[in-house]
């Protein structure tokens, strides 16, 4: 009587010391992961796990943005999807959208948010757009506004708009925007020294509920920047307002001393006024309420040269700003300190950008040369790219983005190649961030359409 050799199943993974089970894990990519944790729960246990995700992604050199991006599964499928090129691709009529007005559309977080307008371009709210799956309107707010509330802004869970002299405020609350303040900005002619003057000041309504845009009120012309947790808004050579947006709390005001600002940034800690018509920008510490140092843009100031406002671009750990006139095109930068660090001479003729990643800055050295610098600003590498570019911006991970006027470039500055294009029809104007891209298209009889690359997929997307 023959013996029957009985088979023994072995479920190695399970059987296999943990620490060895992890190394194992590691080879594999997020496609196998997917796969293989429906085998079993305990495959399922073992390999979809945020620890899972977090190793495949240190292995690959793709970091946490603690900003945009929570979950090491969708820190590693952001990236990849960015790496490979593979994205969603949807279409949104703008048949409401005014055609001189539709520039103003933007994004916050998931949510593409949008002015409409009626046939007679009076602007009649923001549909607000749910791009998590198939963008779909997830709600209308601001359908008061009437002709004094075209312009407004978004950051994180925030929305700012300006109706006449009235700063109305929005806050996404589980995943609806609400109501959230109203300030009022007032003006008065007092007798002060001798002499009438215009003194400013602004007023938080309690009452907001019942707020209603104003028909007749003439409109101020104040300057809103929002971004680092806080709202900053200006009101040209009289003060710069300051507050703290979550949780809700009034700075400061900034006595301007009667010079005109051209624009407003802010980093944690410092507000940045830069001045209309001159190289010159001022630094203010906000936690100190004091100024602390005021920079010239250019290397020189020569006499014949008419005044020039500088473009400020901040990173981490530097100030930097770039400075063109007739005799001269000059990058500089300093530490947060205002120490200088380092000024570059760039050709004339160069259409500068600049863009910074987590080892350091990106910027167009010459028309076809994009020059990576360390955070130390020692040059490691120079990248020739097809043509000049319009405009740059970096993308998750070791990515970054040339834009054309009728195609997007997707490179990897580590390597210095380019990875895929993305062909468009004529854009106008765009909007960027980890997990989205959105841009206008201009088709006949001033019809718009908004087209959405979503890269934010957590499945295997055909490429």
């Amino acid at each position: 009587m023959e013996s029957e050799e009985k088979s023994v199943k072995i479920d190695f993974l399970t059987a296999l010391p943990p620490e060895v089970s992890e190394q194992l894990i590691e080879y594999l990519e997020g496609e196998d992961i997917l796969v293989a944790s429906h085998v079993c729960k305990e495959w399922k246990y073992l390999l979809d796990n945020d620890n899972t995700w977090k190793k495949l992604c240190q292995r690959r050199g793709w970091a946490m943005d603690g900003q945009t991006v929570t979950g090491w599964r969708n820190v590693y499928w952001l990236n990849r999807n960015w790496t490979t090129g593979r994205y969603a691709q949807y279409t949104i009529n703008g048949d409401d959208l005014h055609p001189t007005e539709h520039r103003s559309f933007q994004m916050d977080g998931k949510y593409l948010l949008v002015p409409r307008a009626n046939s007679l371009y009076k602007s009649t709210g923001i549909n607000v757009w749910d791009l998590s799956e198939e963008p779909k309107i997830h709600q209308v707010i601001f359908n008061d506004l009437g002709p004094k509330g075209k312009h407004f802004k978004a950051y994180k869970k925030f929305i700012v708009q300006q109706i006449g002299c009235f700063i109305r405020i929005h806050k996404n609350i589980n995943g609806k925007y609400e109501h959230f303040k109203l300030l009022h900005f007032k003006e008065n002619v007092r007798f002060v020294g001798g002499v009438f003057q215009v003194m400013s000041d602004v007023e938080e309504i309690e009452n907001f509920h019942k707020f209603k845009p104003p028909i007749f009120e003439d409109e101020l012309n104040l300057g809103i920047e929002i971004e680092c947790n806080m709202l900053a808004i200006h009101k040209q050579k009289k003060f710069v307002y300051l507050w703290f947006i979550d949780p809700w709390k009034k700075v400061t005001a900034v006595n301007l001393d009667g010079e005109e600002v051209s624009y407003i940034r802010i980093i944690p800690g410092r507000l940045f006024c830069v001045m209309s018509n001159s190289p010159l920008f001022r630094v203010y510490d906000i936690e100190r309420n004091v100024w602390l140092m005021e920079l010239m843009g250019n290397s020189r100031n020569p006499l014949f040269d008419l005044p020039a406002t500088p473009t400020l671009y901040l990173g981490p750990n530097m100030i930097s700003s770039y400075y063109k006139s007739s005799s001269e095109s000059i990058y500089k930068v300093w530490d947060l300190n205002g120490e200088l660090v380092r000024i570059m001479d760039l050709p004339r003729n160069v259409h500068f950008q600049c863009a910074f990643t987590d080892d350091g800055v990106l910027l167009t050295s010459s028309e076809q040369t994009i020059s990576l610098l360390s955070n130390s600003l020692d040059e490691i590498k120079r990248i020739q790219i097809d043509s000049p570019c319009e405009a740059m911006d970096a993308g998750p991970g070791k990515s970054f983005i040339l834009v054309y006027q009728t195609f997007y470039q997707v490179w990897d500055w580590k390597s210095g190649t380019k990875k895929y294009t993305i062909n468009l029809q004529m854009s106008v104007t765009r909007q960027v961030n980890s997990f989205f891209w959105a841009h206008e298209i201009h088709h006949h009889n001033h019809k718009i359409k908004i087209n959405i690359l979503n890269f934010a997929q957590d499945v295997m997307i055909p490429a």
